[in-house]
C-alpha cells in the first residue's frame, strides 16, 4: 500500500474479520456480572482468567487445529487448561478434527492409563454431541500390554491394514476425536504416548486459506460466549441447594460429550474458613476408577499442583466396608483424605464411577471440629 492507495478489498475484509471477532467475543464478559452468581474477590480473579482459557482452547480448537486435512492431536485439558467445566485432574484429554474423507492411525502407548476412552463425534441439529464410533479400554485389553494401532475412517472395520490393532469408525457425520486417559495417580500421566497422523494416500502440504480463518474465528467467539455461560449456568443452578452430591442426568451428560460409561455427579459446596465439609459415601461398588474434585465457581478444578483437592481410587483411603469419608477445608484436619479449598469458601464440585454396574449414594454435612467426624 502506498500514500495515494487505500487498503485494499482483502485487507478491509481482514481488517472486518478481526473487529466483528473482537467485538462478538466482548459479549462473553457479561457472565461477570450475574445476578444469579456473585463474585468475591478470587471468584472475580478467576473468572478473568477463566475467559482468557477459554479464548486459548477455541482457538486452538477452531483456528489453529481445525482442518481435518492435518492430522493434529491437541491438548483439551490439563494442568492449566481446564476444559469445558468439570476437568479431571486424574484425566488427559486430546481433541482432533476429523473427516470421513480421510483415513487416520492414532499410534497410542496407554499402558499408564487406568481407563482410556476414544469417542468420534459429530452433532445433532440441537447442538448436541452424537458419537459416531466409540473404543474404550475393555474393547481394548492388549492396551495393558504394549502400543496399539488404531485406524480411524470411514468403513475402516474391514479393510484389515497391516500392523492395525484396533478400528475407530466414522461416519459422514463425524467432525472430531474425543481422547480421555484417565490415570490412578499423578506419575502415571507421564507415560503416555499418542500420535495421530494420515494414512490415506495423496497427503499433500495444507495452505493457510482466509475463508475457514474467518470462520474459525467466528466459531472461536461462539465456543467462549456459550461454553461460558453454560458453566456459569450449572454453577449457578447448583448453587440453589448447597452441600448436596445428586447424580446427574445420564442424557444430559451424553448430549454434552460425555462419556456413557460414567455414572457423574455435581454439587455445589459452601464451607467456612473455620469449618469442615464432610463427605461420606457408604459403599463404593466395583469400578475401574473413581474420583472426587473440588472445583472454583467456573467449574475449574483447583490447582492439583499445588495442593489436595482431589481424591481418586488408589489414593483414597477407604473403610473396612468399602467406603470413604473425605474432609474438605481450608485447614489440614489431619485426615488421611482431606482436599484444601485452597482460599475458596464456595465452589462446585465432581465425583465420577467409571465402569460400575450402579452407582452410589453421598452425604454431606458440615461441623465446627473435625475431630468428630
Amino acid at each position: 500500500m502506498t500514500r495515494e492507495q487505500g487498503p485494499n478489498e482483502i485487507q478491509l475484509r481482514a481488517q472486518s474479520t478481526w473487529e466483528a471477532f473482537c467485538e462478538d467475543l466482548k459479549s462473553a464478559g457479561r457472565q461477570l456480572i450475574r445476578a444469579d452468581l456473585p463474585l468475591e474477590p478470587i471468584d472475580a480473579a478467576e473468572g478473568l482468567r477463566y475467559l482468557s482459557r477459554m479464548v486459548r482452547t477455541g482457538l486452538e480448537r477452531h483456528v489453529e487445529s481445525a482442518d481435518p486435512a492435518i492430522a493434529h492431536l491437541y491438548p483439551l485439558s490439563d494442568e492449566r487448561i481446564k476444559g469445558f467445566g468439570g476437568d479431571n485432574p486424574d484425566t488427559r484429554y486430546f481433541g482432533a478434527a476429523l473427516s470421513s474423507d480421510y483415513t487416520y492411525r492414532l499410534s497410542g502407548d496407554f499402558r499408564s492409563c487406568a481407563h482410556v476412552s476414544l469417542m468420534t463425534t459429530g452433532f445433532d441439529d440441537d447442538g448436541s454431541y452424537r458419537v459416531t464410533g466409540s473404543l474404550d479400554s475393555a474393547a481394548m485389553p492388549d492396551s495393558k500390554t504394549g502400543p496399539v494401532e488404531i485406524e480411524i475412517g470411514d468403513g475402516v472395520s474391514g479393510d484389515g491394514r497391516a500392523g492395525v490393532s484396533h478400528r475407530l469408525p466414522t461416519t459422514r457425520d463425524t467432525q472430531s476425536l474425543l481422547v480421555r486417559c484417565t490415570f490412578e495417580d499423578m506419575a502415571a500421566k507421564e507415560g503416555l504416548r499418542l500420535a495421530l497422523s494420515r494414512t490415506d494416500p495423496g497427503v499433500a502440504p495444507v495452505a493457510c486459506r482466509f475463508d475457514p480463518i474467518a470462520k474459525g474465528l467466528e466459531e472461536t467467539a461462539r465456543f467462549v460466549r456459550s461454553t461460558v455461560e453454560s458453566c456459569a449456568s450449572q454453577s449457578a443452578g447448583l448453587r440453589r441447594r448447597f452441600n448436596e452430591l445428586p447424580l446427574q442426568d445420564p442424557e444430559r451428560i451424553r448430549k454434552a460429550g460425555g462419556d456413557p460409561n460414567v455414572y457423574y455427579y455435581s454439587a455445589a459446596w459452601s464451607v467456612a474458613e473455620d469449618e469442615f465439609l464432610v463427605i461420606e459415601i457408604p459403599t463404593i461398588p466395583e469400578c475401574t476408577a473413581w474420583g472426587l474434585q473440588i472445583n472454583n465457581l467456573w467449574t475449574e478444578s483447583l490447582d492439583y499442583t499445588q495442593a489436595p483437592i482431589h481424591i481418586n481410587k488408589s489414593t483414597a483411603e477407604t473403610t473396612p466396608e468399602g467406603g470413604v469419608t473425605i474432609i474438605v477445608s481450608e485447614h489440614d484436619p489431619g485426615h488421611p483424605n482431606w482436599l484444601r479449598t485452597m482460599g475458596h469458601r464456595s465452589g462446585t464440585a465432581n465425583l465420577r464411577l467409571m465402569g460400575a454396574k450402579e452407582p452410589v449414594a453421598a452425604s454431606l454435612r458440615v461441623v465446627q471440629d473435625a475431630a468428630a467426624v
